[in-house]
């Protein structure tokens, strides 16, 4: 299935044997020679099926493969997913009814001219996978075995059926000696079927042979009700389908504990926004305040918005974002135009006219594909261009999406949170997953009671116990990021930007109520969690995925409405002028051009300069709950479709809410505050505020001049803690490890480091900073900070091979989209 563009047959070959499939009434197919990387997993939307492959690692060559073609419908009932145990063998447990299951292996098995050592490797691994199979377990063995087993039934009692066809090879020998092993049959051999219903043909003899088999246990033969070749399959492959139909009943599908997000077209709702809102008030049932509820008023909300929504826009249909399905109506009319030409040759197979007909219908529809896929691509390109033009940079990453094809799932056993064990079931998967996000951020931290007792106390604000105005929640609305991925309630921010006044009142009376009431709803607060491959390290492994959360719109909005009061009534009076982190008009850019300013100062006075970078482990996900006002929330894991039991989340900040970093560096800034207490070392800079400022002399004089301490550069939880000399850091750091641990949070020694310079005169020593016994990492000389970049030659010319990379891959991408 590995497309070329030098291949003389279609693209998306993918896409076209789902099609066939779909035509046939197939169930699930084995596919041999995917000669896919790895294994993962591709979803084709419009035939209805999934390729789930398992191949060759993506540096080796690539000419096997095996894999599965699934039905989606019974994809979402398997307890647990397809598993690829090497490029030749893949396995799938299918559910049944009565506690049943069936076991479906799909193989590609070493050619006749294979190496023997290859082919006893083959045998061997498919005789493990065998034994490990339940007894209790239906067995079908599916796949190009390339052999002929001839048709000595006599010989092969119970193998072999009457109806077998040509002679014996090795090939096939080796085949009969695992089938009599494991007792096992070929069902090909067991039903009649015409002479020239074989499924490969020899490209120099034009023989025809029967290589591809399904074989079933012994005692499951009687579920077998037919198996036949099928000439009318054409995927461009020099393989015939073999298809078995057989009784096996699969167990129903286990409702869903948590309904399945479907996805809105909101994109429709500025068109339809006046019926959106005629619809959402005539469904609008008047609510009590007094005596409501806020879950129930929620629930209420809820549920008229997503059904207005739904009637209103519907739901997106599923599909490739590529060539094939796009174009995929003008597609089937060119297949079926071909698929009458090879039904003739099959009827007539001498009748040379036939022949000549169905390759020209075969160059005819290739002609016509590759211009569809070069129209496709010439659109696509000028698109982009004009999104890039006028400055549409969601609609022009959208488009660059489309240009590498559909996406490639990762499909990969999950290995358990010890690591001996590689999970497969469905259940277990998403418990490992649970696991791994729930034990941290269950893991209760607090502050300890003096340092608490220690904070300065500020005035009482009594203007933030005022109940949300409209105003604040019409702003909180338009302040809210479209297009972004709604939680669990499905509804995404444009159904509340596109909603009404009508809309916003009711949103206003629910956060009145939950302030009056001191309640939230569950889904407010709840939050659904994501995985998300690094694209490095080893797939089976959990710290490899990063977990992206996903949280309701509505706790959004609030959220909101908190912030815009909490930054210039605390905030600011709190947060320290080294802080440039989650401010505005701030960025990290500010800290690095202070850092080099220090380092120059220092240069020109001949003092040294030591700078510890503290780095926290996890900062914000080891936050105290209580400390930063998250209460009571729970999460669950979502995973191919499945959500996860619920857990609680006792630790850390409320990721993806805006609340939560103004939340960290106001906690952050205390700590420090109580580290940098009565602590006098650091870097002093004296300056003037009555002009003369580059007049050196003038700020030797005692008075007009002012002397700033700085100690401690900011940037969100990352902190720079600088000094004149080594005793100095030595006690800044051990003042900050206290502080830390005090406020439950811990510094990763190991990624902590610290970076010195000297004056010429002095023997460069690295300095022994330590924290509790640990001496941190020394770096001798931070000149990059402090050089300006032009002075450096190899500085310079690492620049210039940066830029030209990135020119390079610039110019692949423009080849690729023109």
């Amino acid at each position: 299935m590995q497309d070329s563009d030098s291949a003389h047959r279609p693209q998306r070959r993918s896409a076209l044997v789902a099609r066939e499939l779909a035509r046939l009434n197939i169930d699930i197919a084995a596919v041999s020679e995917v000669r896919f990387a790895e294994q993962g997993s591709l979803t084709e939307q419009g035939a209805g099926y999934t390729l789930y492959w398992s191949g060759k690692a993506k540096d080796d060559r690539r000419l096997s493969g095996v894999g599965f073609m699934i039905r989606n419908s019974i994809i979402s009932r398997l307890d647990s997913l397809p598993v690829g145990h090497s490029d030749r063998l893949m396995s799938l447990r299918l559910p049944l009814l009565e506690d049943q299951y069936a076991t479906i292996i799909s193989v590609y098995a070493p050619t006749l001219q294979a190496d023997p050592t290859t082919k006893e490797s083959f045998y061997c691994e498919l005789r493990s996978l065998l034994q490990k199979t339940k007894d209790t377990d239906k067995v079908f063995i599916m796949g190009d075995f390339n052999a002929r087993v001839g048709r000595d039934h006599t010989i092969w009692p119970g193998v072999l059926g009457r109806h077998g066809i040509g002679n014996c090879n090795d090939n096939g020998r080796l085949l009969l000696e695992l089938c009599a092993e494991h007792s096992l049959t070929i069902t090909n051999t067991l039903f009649q079927q015409k002479a020239r219903f074989k499924t490969w043909k020899h490209p120099r003899s034009k023989h025809w042979h029967l290589l591809d088999y399904i074989l079933v246990r012994q005692k499951d033969v009687k579920d077998v009700l037919h198996t036949r070749v099928m000439p009318s399959a054409d995927c461009y492959t020099d393989h015939r389908l073999v298809r078995a139909t057989a009784r096996l009943i699969m167990r129903p599908a286990v409702k869903r504990k948590t309904p399945q997000i479907k996805t809105l077209q909101v994109d429709r709702l500025p068109l339809l926004k006046e019926k959106f809102q005629s619809e959402f008030e005539s469904k609008l049932a008047p609510t009590e305040i007094i005596d409501a509820d806020p879950e129930k008023m929620w629930q209420d909300l809820k549920s008229t918005l997503q059904e207005t929504t739904a009637e209103v826009v519907g739901f997106t249909t599923r599909k490739n974002k590529d060539w094939f399905d796009e174009s995929d109506e003008e597609i089937q009319q060119l297949i079926s135009d071909k698929r009458s030409c090879p039904q003739r040759v099959l009827s007539n197979p001498g009748y040379q006219a036939a022949k000549e007909s169905y390759r020209q219908a075969c160059c005819t529809l290739q002609k016509k594909l590759r211009e569809i896929q070069n129209d496709w691509w010439l659109a696509l390109a000028q698109r982009t261009q004009r999104y890039a033009d006028t400055g549409n940079s969601r609609a022009f990453y959208e488009a660059l999406r489309a240009v590498y094809g559909p996406t490639h799932q990762i499909q990969a056993p999950l290995r358990s949170a010890d690591g001996s064990t590689l999970l497969t079931d469905k259940k277990d998967i998403l418990n490992c997953w649970a696991e791994h996000y729930g034990t941290p951020l269950s893991d209760t931290r607090s502050v300890e009671d003096a340092s608490l007792d220690s904070i300065q106390q500020l005035p009482v604000k009594h203007e933030l116990d005022e109940p949300p105005s409209f105003d604040e929640v019409q702003t909180a609305v338009r302040k809210t990021n479209s297009h972004k991925a709604p939680g669990i309630d499905g509804l995404p921010a444009e159904v509340y930007k596109y909603g009404g006044d009508q809309l916003l009142e009711k949103l206003t009376s629910l956060f009145t109520l939950c302030w009056s009431k001191g309640e939230v709803p569950g889904d407010l607060c709840d939050a659904v969690i994501v995985s998300l491959y690094k694209n490095k390290g080893e797939k089976s492994d959990c710290s490899n995925y990063r977990g992206v959360t996903l949280l309701s719109t509505v706790g959004k909005i609030l959220a909101r409405v908190l912030l815009d009061r909490l930054i210039p009534a605390i905030a600011e009076e709190v947060l320290p002028e080294s802080q440039c982190g989650f401010r505005a008009n701030r960025g990290t850019t500010d800290m690095i051009f202070v850092l080099r300013q220090i380092q120059e100062k220092c240069i020109e006075q001949n003092m040294a300069l030591y700078a510890a970078f503290m780095d926290l482990t996890k900062a914000f996900d080891t936050v105290s709950r209580e400390a930063a006002g998250h209460i009571g929330q729970k999460g669950q894991v979502k995973h191919n479709g499945e959500f996860s039991n619920s857990f609680p989340i006792k630790n850390g900040v409320k990721q993806g809410c805006v609340l939560a970093p103004t939340l960290f560096t106001v906690f952050f800034s205390v700590m420090l505050r109580e580290a940098k207490e009565d602590l006098h070392e650091g870097v002093y800079i004296r300056f003037r505020t009555d002009g003369s400022v580059f007049n050196l002399r003038r700020l030797l004089s005692r008075t007009k001049t002012l002397e700033q301490l700085i100690l401690d550069l900011l940037f969100a939880d990352g902190c720079a803690l600088i000094a004149h000399t080594e005793e100095a850091l030595q006690t800044v750091v051990n003042r900050f490890a206290k502080a830390a641990k005090a406020f439950g949070l811990t510094i990763s020694l190991k990624k902590t480091e610290v970076l010195f310079q000297k004056p010429p005169h002095e023997v460069y020593t690295p300095p022994l900073i330590t924290i509790d016994g640990y001496q941190l990492d020394a770096v001798e000389h931070f000149t990059y900070l402090g050089s300006v970049i032009a002075n450096d030659t190899t500085t310079t010319k690492d620049v210039d091979n940066r830029i030209a990379k990135a020119s390079s891959s610039f110019g692949r991408l423009q080849k690729r989209l023109w």
